[in-house]
């Protein structure tokens, strides 16, 4: 319950109020989020024997990033500054990783060329972080771009 108690400053003459407020348990909601995607999490791991492993990375980075993002914003951690843009830069190649390993089961491996992305962040977050924002945006219009090609192909665009 709220209990309010209006006091007059003697140098003012605006009341001063001040609150006693009962504690309240805070849990941001990126943790939220990441407790509803771990039990899917763990149980596609459980159930799947080694068939689309980017999709399984992919739900375990968006855990990771809201785990993060829930440190960083709802207790004010500031180590995840330099955490989540490199976290943000992996979700791209994920993703089309992801869409491509639906229909080439074999070919489930992410390919080296889409670990550059976070490295290139994690580059930028060392060396110049004032482009950050920059990159990530070219990253994901460029996989977009990517992704949006695969899809007016058709039906048999991922087969290329």
């Amino acid at each position: 319950m709220f209990e309010v108690a209006l006091d007059r400053d003697p140098d003012h003459d605006v009341p001063n109020i001040n609150r006693s407020v009962p504690a309240v348990l805070f849990i941001p909601l990126p943790f939220v989020i990441a407790l509803f995607l771990l039990p899917r999490f763990v149980a596609l791991l459980r159930q799947q024997e080694g068939g689309n492993r980017p999709f399984l990375a992919l739900i375990g980075l968006c855990i990771a990033q809201s785990l993060a993002a829930g440190l960083r914003c709802g207790y004010d951690v500031e180590a995840m500054r330099f955490v989540l843009p490199v976290l943000a830069g992996g979700l791209p190649p994920l993703v089309l990783a992801s869409f491509q390993s639906l229909i080439h089961r074999d070919r489930a491996q992410v390919p080296w060329l889409n670990a550059t992305p976070p490295l290139v962040i994690l580059a930028l977050v060392l060396l110049a972080p004032g482009l950050i924002d920059g990159a990530l945006v070219v990253i994901f219009v460029g996989y977009a771009i990517i992704l949006l090609r695969l899809a007016y192909a058709g039906p048999d665009g991922l087969d290329e």
